[in-house]
């Protein structure tokens, strides 16, 4: 039991590579085959013992060859025997010899192939314990150090990297809860961020929608639903630039038949000239009736206004009343007449100017 309290404290408190400064102990190798196999050299002995007993053998057959076996007396058949084990028995020693060194240390080569792979499989095997134990060492370190990371990239705002670290968190080191509460988080951090931009995208459009850039605001409504699809203040923005068209449109009009009504000539006729730029011919056709009376009251004022300054000598009141009726009524019969009258009204309106410049000094 003590044992196996000490194991658990060393795991907790230090890492596997560094425990006692040492590096881990490597398996001692397994020798007990090597040992228990012959060797080389006691296997060269069982050969020449045999090789030995065969030259024994062979030298008899001589002896035997040459001196005869009791009686009789020396037999060249036994003698020839003899000479050819002798000579078979000195040739194939070396040969028999170099195979059994050969065979002996193909096993031993194998006998080291297999010592080096238990090695290795054992070295793996302390490796694996060792990242295990590093693992649930360290796993407050790593769980304070990915909550840092988290929260350093909701600061910056950047909370692809801040939900990408939450996979980490729940999948890794199975966290979920804790994961599902910073995501509930980015999802606030998120949303108020985009509020925010959303608010300053919706002002600059508020801005080109006051200046009647109509073209411009449709654009820019386009890419503001673009850029925040989630949100739902930019939902129906395109249809938020039609309307106020539309009501910009409606004023026009209202402004119009007001002034109209007034007899205030020159408010209906800009404003004529602007509703001329929103209606449809159908739109205008209402209008129509309207309009032919002020323009006549227009044309009928501007006349009155130019042969007063004539009478009166105002040159330069009637040199910009005279321009004021050729560019609004070119087709007319009274504009062709004015036209006619120009050269000598810009010589007096000079001569005017000249005079009371020299009043003035």
């Amino acid at each position: 039991m003590s044992s196996s309290k000490s194991t658990n404290h060393v795991l907790t408190a230090q890492r596997p590579s560094d425990m006692d400064g040492r590096k881990p102990k490597m398996p001692d190798t397994d020798t007990s085959d090597s040992q228990s196999k012959p060797s080389i050299h006691h296997g060269d002995g069982w050969l020449i013992l045999l090789y030995l007993l065969l030259l024994v053998f062979s030298i008899g057959l001589v002896t035997l060859g040459m001196v005869g076996f009791g009686d009789e007396q020396a037999n060249p058949v036994v003698l020839g025997l003899g000479f050819v084990a002798v000579i078979l028995v000195a040739s194939l020693y070396p040969i028999a010899s170099a195979l059994h060194t050969l065979l002996a240390a193909q096993q031993e080569d194998a006998d080291r192939r297999h010592r080096m792979i238990e090695l290795f499989s054992s070295i793996n095997d302390r490796m694996l314990l060792s990242d295990a134990a590093k693992r649930i060492a360290y796993r407050a370190q790593d769980r304070e150090a990915l909550r840092q990371a988290i929260r350093e990239d909701i600061d910056k705002q950047d909370y692809a990297a801040a939900l990408a670290l939450l996979d980490e968190m729940s999948q890794s080191y199975g966290y979920e809860h804790e994961a599902e509460e910073f995501r509930k988080e980015i999802e606030q951090a998120s949303d108020a961020s985009a509020a925010i931009m959303v608010n300053k995208a919706l002002a600059e459009l508020d801005a080109v929608l006051g200046q009647r850039r109509w073209d411009e605001a449709a654009h820019l409504a386009s890419r503001i639903q673009r850029q925040f699809p989630r949100s739902q203040r930019v939902a129906t923005l395109d249809k938020h630039v039609v309307d106020a068209r539309e009501q910009y449109k409606l004023n026009l009009e209202r402004r119009f038949l007001e002034a109209n009504q007034r007899d205030d000539v020159e408010l209906a006729m800009s404003l004529l000239k602007e509703m001329d730029r929103y209606l449809t011919p159908k739109e205008a056709e209402p209008f129509r009736e309207i309009a032919r009376g002020v323009i006549s009251k227009k044309r009928q004022n501007l006349g009155v206004q130019f042969k007063l300054a004539i009478q009166d000598k105002e040159w330069s009141t009637a040199l910009k009343a005279g321009l004021e009726i050729v560019q609004e009524f070119p087709n007319t019969k009274f504009a062709d007449e004015v036209q006619d009258m120009m050269p000598l009204l810009r010589e007096r309106a000079a001569n005017e100017s000249e005079q009371v410049a020299s009043t003035d000094d």
